[in-house]
């Protein structure tokens, strides 16, 4: 399921991305895509601790978006 919201961003030619996951998904995420050279990105990972609701994706991010202008797409509704 992740490949389809990872081509989207791709294609909008975004490429530094934070991939945001549960405590139990982390390691396989980093194990499946690694750090996106191979696909020409930069991935940078990070951990939900508590299922806080969507927006909690914007706090967690905080540091990585910095003053950058940003997208949140979810990768489970495609």
């Amino acid at each position: 399921m992740i490949y389809y919201p990872l081509s989207i961003l791709m294609m909008a030619d975004i490429k530094q991305i934070l991939i945001i996951t549960a405590p139990t998904d982390h390691g396989q995420y980093k194990r499946l895509l690694g750090n996106g050279t191979q696909l020409g990105c930069d991935f940078q990972y990070a951990v939900q601790n508590q299922p806080n609701g969507i927006a909690q994706a914007f706090i967690i991010g905080e540091n990585f978006i910095g003053d950058d202008k940003v997208a949140l797409i979810l990768g489970d509704n495609f």
